[in-house]
C-alpha cells in the first residue's frame, strides 16, 4: 500500500489482529518522503530513483508508438503506477498467501504481479475519483469539456481496475458502495461494507492511563480538539 497517514492506524490494528491469530504480516508502503518503497517491518527498501527513469523511458516510448494522443496527466499517473508495481515486484510478492491492498492504485499494481492463487482483498478508504477531480477543478485543469470527459473516463477506469480484480472488496460506508456501483459499474456482489472500528482493548488501556493535562482553575477556557 502507498504511504497514507490516515490509513496508518487501520493498518496497524489489522496487522496486530492478524498476528494475534498466528499469521505473519508484512507491510509494503511508499517511504514517507516518496523516495522509494519499503517493507516497513523488515527494513528492506528500494529507491524510486533506481526504478522510475527506466519505467518512464519504456512507458513513454510505448505511449508515443501506440497512444500518441494520451493525455500527459494520464501518462504521468500510469508511469507512477508502473513504478510502484516494479518496486513491489522487487520484494517477491509471490511468496504471500493473501495480499490486502488499501487503495485502488496498489490493488491494480499488485493484481498484475501476484501469483494466480494468491487471494487479493482491496479496501478503499476514500473516493479517489471525486477527490482527484476536485483538485483538478481547483487547478483550472478541467476547463476544456473534451479533456474533462477524457479524464473522467480514466478516473472511472482507475476505480474499476482496483476493485474488480479483487477476490473481495470492502468499503467503510454504504455511500461509497453506492458510488462504486452506480457511477463506476462495479458489481454490488463484489462490494462489502465494513465500517471502521477500533481496538477496544488498546482504547480502554489508554483511556484508563490518565493524563497530565490539567484545566486552569483561575479562568474560563475553551478547547478545540481536531485532527488533520
Amino acid at each position: 500500500m502507498p504511504h497514507i497517514g490516515g490509513v496508518d492506524l487501520y493498518v496497524r490494528q489489522l496487522k496486530n489482529g492478524l498476528e494475534r491469530r498466528g499469521h505473519k504480516v508484512d507491510i509494503l508502503s511508499r517511504l514517507p518522503d516518496g523516495s522509494g518503497y519499503s517493507l516497513l517491518n523488515k527494513g528492506a527498501a528500494v529507491l524510486r530513483s533506481a526504478i522510475h527513469p527506466l519505467v518512464e523511458a519504456n512507458a513513454k516510448g510505448y505511449f508515443e508508438d501506440h497512444i500518441p494522443d494520451l493525455d500527459p496527466l494520464i501518462q504521468e499517473l500510469e508511469i507512477e503506477r508502473y513504478a510502484y508495481e516494479l518496486g513491489a515486484a522487487y520484494f517477491d510478492v509471490g511468496s504471500y498467501d493473501l495480499i490486502h491492498a488499501q487503495d485502488i492504485i496498489s490493488a491494480k499494481a499488485l493484481s498484475r504481479i501476484k501469483k494466480p492463487d494468491t487471494a487479493l482483498v482491496t479496501t478503499i478508504h476514500g473516493y479517489w475519483a471525486g477527490e482527484w477531480f476536485l483538485t483538478l477543478r481547483e487547478q483550472r485543469m478541467l476547463d476544456d469539456p473534451a479533456r474533462r470527459e477524457r479524464l473522467w473516463q480514466y478516473a472511472g477506469f482507475r476505480e474499476q481496475s482496483g476493485l474488480i480484480p479483487a477476490d473481495a472488496a470492502t468499503l467503510p460506508t454504504n455511500w461509497m458502495r453506492d458510488i462504486m456501483s452506480n457511477d463506476f459499474a462495479v458489481p454490488l456482489e463484489k462490494l462489502t461494507v465494513v465500517p471502521n472500528g477500533i481496538d477496544i482493548g488498546d482504547f480502554m488501556k489508554r483511556m484508563n492511563a490518565g493524563t497530565t493535562f490539567r484545566c486552569p482553575h483561575d479562568k474560563k477556557s475553551d478547547y478545540l480538539f481536531g485532527e488533520t
